[in-house]
């Protein structure tokens, strides 16, 4: 079966209708095609693993619906200095609340911060689950022995005369940025 376009990668529909007073259990693992698609969706060289396991349950006389759980996964993400890969291990818990809408005509007041409103007729959970799985990626993942002098953005050699080359433009191109605007506003 192939996934029409504009579905999510990692899709799992639960209809709260359907949710009973007690929470429902989910253990949901990502096949290599859904592992492919979300690296390819949060620029990844790859996503090795993901699993989660989630409770869905009704608070609040079915006011609320809690989305509660753990993701694990093991990314390859791109160094931020070398590009070079970096494979990070990611065990985390999440917890998110969604509301129904009241259709009372009431004014409810919510005590709870972070509330996202419910769709209608289905969640799709494995899309929750993917979404947090971005906000748990390392924004700035770096390789262990990752150097700012790899990138050029190190300290200037000294010229052959002893001279600091530090504020000249270098045929490189490897100048720190200031250093390269600072010599355009003296050349002017």
């Amino acid at each position: 079966m192939s996934r029409k376009p504009d579905a999510p990668e990692f899709s799992f529909i639960v209809r709260p209708a359907d949710l009973g007073d007690e929470p429902a259990a989910y253990a949901l693992e990502a096949t290599a095609a859904e592992r492919a698609a979300l690296a390819a969706r949060f620029d990844l060289i790859d996503l090795e693993a993901l699993a989660v396991d989630m409770t869905v349950e009704w608070l609040r006389g079915r006011a609320f619906l809690r989305v509660a759980g753990r993701i694990r996964a093991t990314v390859v993400q791109r160094c931020v200095v070398t590009l070079q890969p970096v494979r990070g291990r990611i065990d985390e818990p999440f917890d998110i609340l969604f509301e129904a809408e009241d259709r009372s005509g009431k004014d409810v007041v919510v005590e709870f911060e972070d509330v996202e409103p419910l769709p209608d007729e289905a969640l799709d959970i494995g899309e929750v689950a993917a979404e947090e799985l971005a906000l748990m990626l390392d924004p700035y993942p770096r390789a262990p022995d990752a150097a700012l002098e790899q990138a050029g953005f190190g300290p200037r050699e000294k010229a052959a005369g002893g001279e600091s080359t530090a504020g000249e433009p270098d045929p490189t191109g490897s100048n720190r940025p200031f250093e390269v605007l600072a010599a355009l506003k003296r050349n002017k």
